[in-house]
């Protein structure tokens, strides 16, 4: 499970991912861990270089894109996750920061198209700080980066805005969007973790549905979805549960697989077949448990 909380320059982004770390394993016997972007990758320090100074790294090309930078860095992390059996991964960013970063040089649709082969996050939280509140906190810092002033920082925030909707009607995950200002760091920490336990609690359980729906689910499991990855829980069915079986809908892949089905169903016309799914993609994970279990 991966949840990502971004936020400006000085929202506390840092500071909340690591406080949400040790809440979860207070809280779960989980593995969590916490890993931030860019990484401390020789790419990623590269990167850092040109956020402090603003100048542009060069290759026997000439000046090497960002967005590209950005990639490369977001390989190395991925495949870091992938390798540390982790249960629960916490991020400090992701590419939602590249979204809102890198509108100048890529449009929202080129970055997601550019990023949509890593894995979707389950839980994604914008913690909404203003750029007044910002540069009050990081006037305290000793060194200031190129883009950390007021002007700068205000349109981030529109750009961070705008791309948490574009995220929403491409179906990808829901961004939860936190008012920090005023707030402490355990009023804001308590937010996170009421939206953390829901979505937690029900991504890590196995849910039970009927058979008729299970088969059509299960027929899908030939098929390459999503770059061929498809993950089911099927435990051996008790004797009592004949017809019945288990998927976990923690994998974002079975939560596609269900909404395409649910929307499919009773063969209605093709429009209002694309307007159910879109609506189900939209749903928290609460109402899409409702929905299924109706």
């Amino acid at each position: 499970m991966i949840i990502v909380i971004e936020g400006l320059d000085g929202a506390g982004t840092t500071t909340q991912s690591k406080l949400l770390v040790e809440e979860l394993r207070k809280k779960t016997k989980k593995n969590v861990t916490w890993s931030k972007e860019p990484t401390d990758s020789d790419i990623g320090r590269v990167i850092r270089q040109y956020i402090s100074s603003g100048e542009i790294p060069e290759s026997k090309s000439g000046k090497m894109p960002m967005s590209s930078l950005f990639i490369a860095d977001r390989k190395l992390h991925i495949n870091s996750i992938r390798n540390s059996g982790n249960d629960v991964n916490v991020f400090d960013r992701y590419y939602l920061s590249n979204m809102a970063y890198q509108v100048n040089e890529l449009t929202f649709s080129e970055c997601y198209s550019f990023n949509r082969n890593f894995p979707t996050p389950d839980v994604m939280i914008f913690l909404d700080t203003s750029p007044e509140e910002c540069i009050s906190r990081i006037s305290s810092r000793d060194s200031v980066d190129i883009f950390e002033n007021i002007e700068f920082l205000t349109k981030t925030r529109d750009n961070y805005l705008s791309a948490i909707n574009y995220l929403s009607t491409v179906g990808c995950c829901d961004t939860f969007v936190i008012k920090t200002d005023g707030k402490t760091k355990e009023q804001i920490l308590g937010e996170i973790i009421d939206i953390v336990d829901e979505e937690l609690n029900l991504g890590m359980n196995q849910l039970l549905f009927q058979s008729d729906l299970m088969l059509e689910v299960f027929s899908y499991s030939g098929v390459k979805i999503v770059n061929g990855n498809i993950s089911w829980v099927t435990p051996n069915v008790p004797s009592d549960q004949v017809g019945k079986a288990f998927v976990d809908l923690s994998d974002r892949t079975t939560l596609l697989v269900c909404a395409e089905i649910l929307s499919r169903r009773n063969n209605p016309p093709k429009d209002i077949r694309l307007s159910r799914f879109l609506s189900l993609l939209k749903m928290r994970r609460n109402e899409f448990l409702n929905a299924i279990k109706n």
